[in-house]
């Protein structure tokens, strides 16, 4: 009696010891195929290259965390990252997960690198991006085709402030830093559910509306800024 109880204890701890290790494989691997496609998605959105090192359940806060994710700069810039985010956290509302449109309560962007690159007679590299994501967003809401994701509420978009490197590629120049301050977003699509594609567009657009308001901007900058602004209205 007391072998084949031992026996049964074993095995139940084995199965369990099984379990656990399946449950942790299957959600690495789940992780791992979350991360490549959204890099992916993402990359095509904004014509560029963008890179993740991980992507991370943080079950006691019930947030989704993405870590070290960087954005290669666009043609027509030099060969670095143009955006690097240390970590990205997004805190669904759980009990619409399943629903029509799902409920993000907010997301905030912690540990932010800018370099910002521009041509006096032409482009900021954000603003190109800016552009893209704008771009990608108008096709998918106008033709109703969900092509990252269902379309989300996003209750609030939060950012740290952050060190800015500004670069002039023409004339070239050499780089100093600008200090962009914290700022949020409440309800940034409104009453209306937003794509993956708009919500980048509305993070980069943030970016660019809060730098354009910092004080001590060189007037060459701001007329780019400025003139990118207009053009995108």
């Amino acid at each position: 009696m007391k072998a084949a109880l031992k026996f049964i204890m074993t095995a139940v701890g084995l199965l369990l010891i099984g379990l656990c290790l399946t449950t942790i494989l299957l959600f690495t691997r789940f992780e791992g195929l979350l991360r490549d496609g959204l890099t992916h998605q993402a990359g095509r959105i904004l014509h560029g290259e963008v890179r993740m090192e991980d992507i991370r359940f943080d079950w006691a806060n019930q947030a989704i965390v993405f870590k070290g994710v960087s954005l290669l700069n666009p043609e027509g810039f030099t060969d670095r990252e143009a955006l690097r985010i240390g970590f990205l956290r997004v805190t669904p509302e759980p009990l619409t997960l399943f629903s029509r449109t799902p409920g993000v309560a907010s997301i905030v962007v912690e540990d932010i690198q800018l370099h910002l690159q521009y041509h006096v007679d032409g482009k900021s590299n954000l603003g190109v991006f800016r552009t893209y994501a704008d771009e990608w967003a108008d096709r998918q809401e106008t033709s109703a085709e969900t092509v990252w994701g269902r379309p989300m509420r996003v209750e609030r978009i939060q950012t740290e402030s952050a060190d800015v490197e500004v670069e002039s590629l023409t004339p070239p120049a050499a780089p100093y830093t600008q200090t962009v301050a914290a700022h949020a977003l409440e309800s940034p699509g409104g009453e209306e559910a937003i794509t993956g594609a708009r919500t980048i567009h509305v993070l980069l657009q943030s970016f660019l509306d809060a730098l354009r308001g910092t004080e001590g901007l060189p007037a060459e900058l701001k007329s780019v800024l400025d003139q990118e602004e207009t053009q995108a209205v």
